[in-house]
């Protein structure tokens, strides 16, 4: 379960979009595991292997599943979430998807400015509509968007580069999220043409790049309070 992070995780995308300086300022740091990223990490492995195996999430009750830094004994709640996640993608790929499961991907076609990439739950592709779709599963509580998410579409333009022989003209990101409620309900999707995911690429590694000048200044700065207060 120990899964390794690139500098610029799909997961992250979103906050060092928001903010160029995170990744600078997280250089270092130790990376500590909570109770609730601990929880999630748990619930995303019985339902990995309940895809893989062909059986129910209900069969995992009572294990104990370990984290990082934590035992996580699964219970009702952490069923119950996984449950509603593999219903969903099971039931896309009774409409004739293939499915892949726990994608991993790398952005280095794109030349980003420093080590890219992440995981995706689940990438399902029908060929016969030459359409992919990336489903997230989110056990927090925080409500998360579907619409113009930039973590989702990481994931989006991760999966076509790990699948560069499929033929795709749309893809729909879903956010499958039990224990949240949110106006468009637990599973919430957005669709968008290729090319429209080809135009927020650019946007994608200009955010990179202003990353990677935090990076450097910081770096150039050192403890000179001076240069680092510029």
């Amino acid at each position: 379960m120990d899964k390794a992070h690139a500098t610029w995780s799909a997961s992250a995308t979103a906050r060092n979009w928001q903010c160029p300086g995170a990744l600078a300022l997280s250089q270092g740091l130790p990376d500590e595991e909570s109770i609730h990223a601990a929880t999630g990490t748990a619930v995303h492995h019985i339902a990995e292997q309940s895809l893989r195996r062909g059986v129910e999430p209900s069969t995992f009750l009572g294990e104990k599943i370990k984290t990082k830094s934590f035992t996580i004994e699964i219970g009702d709640d952490e069923v119950n979430s996984a449950a509603e996640y593999v219903d969903y993608v099971q039931g896309l790929v009774l409409s004739k998807a293939t499915l892949q499961i726990e994608q991993r991907f790398g952005l280095a076609d794109l030349n980003p400015p420093f080590d890219a990439g992440g995981t995706a739950d689940a990438v399902l592709y029908w060929p016969s509509r030459k359409t992919m779709e990336v489903v997230d599963l989110k056990n927090g509580m925080g409500v998360v968007d579907a619409k113009e998410n930039p973590q989702l579409r990481t994931y989006a333009l991760g999966a076509m580069l790990a699948n560069p022989d499929l033929d795709v003209e749309t893809i729909t990101v879903t956010i499958v999220q039990p224990r949240a409620a949110h106006k468009d309900g637990r599973i919430r999707s957005e669709t968008f043409h290729v090319a429209e995911l080809i135009e927020w690429t650019a946007e994608l590694l200009a955010a990179m790049g202003r990353s990677k000048q935090a990076m450097d200044e910081f770096e150039a700065a050192g403890s000179n309070t001076v240069l680092l207060e510029e």
